[in-house]
């Protein structure tokens, strides 16, 4: 080999760790763009899919609501008769619904209040340490926490729990599923996915 050759060559191997070099730090840029989505609005459908999708045949959470509450909000304000309907209505009227987390084992997630509650009745209990791992938890989640959950999963580093919020968002649902649902319902409930 002579020496221009090998220069040749040195230059070219130059060019391409520049090129790979600016290639990664766009690449590196790119991201770093989070994608900020601002939900201003939520349908009472909305929330009946989200919910109707996630609970249904859900072994990992659970969902209640004050019947007393529900039953006091003049009709005008309530649409639908199934229990997703009920849940939307106790939303979007200013109150809030219990998610129960059926695999919590007395642990807690995130920063919305709760309670100790008996697995699938949803009685309320004051357990002691010990009784805790026993107790099913239940959180309190009114609309704001719908939509700050929805917008974190919009946002979330993690692709996959973005492309639940998208199949989610498009207007059709056709490939939204259980999955998704309860991803979602965790970004809605704990601010992270604890159960992948």
């Amino acid at each position: 080999m002579t020496l221009g050759f090998l220069y040749k060559l040195f230059l070219f191997y130059l060019e391409v760790s520049i090129f790979v070099a600016i290639f990664a730090s766009v690449k590196e840029t790119d991201m770093k763009i989070k994608r900020n989505i601002k939900i201003e609005e939520i349908t009472h459908d909305e929330l009946v899919d989200l919910f109707s999708t996630a609970l249904c045949g859900s072994n990992k959470f659970g969902a209640d609501y004050d019947t007393d509450w529900h039953k006091n909000l003049p009709d005008a304000k309530k649409q639908g008769d199934c229990f997703e309907d009920a849940l939307a209505d106790v939303l979007l009227n200013g109150g809030s619904i219990r998610i129960v987390d059926l695999f919590a084992e007395g642990e807690k997630y995130g920063n919305l209040s709760f309670e100790y509650v008996e697995p699938y009745t949803f009685d309320v209990l004051d357990p002691s340490e010990d009784e805790k791992d026993d107790c099913c938890v239940a959180y309190s989640v009114d609309l704001d926490a719908v939509i700050d959950g929805l917008e974190s999963a919009c946002s979330s580093k993690d692709e996959w729990i973005r492309e639940a919020a998208d199949r989610f968002i498009d207007d059709e649902r056709f490939d939204f599923d259980l999955d998704d649902g309860e991803t979602l319902l965790q970004m809605i409930t704990f601010g992270e996915v604890i159960y992948g």
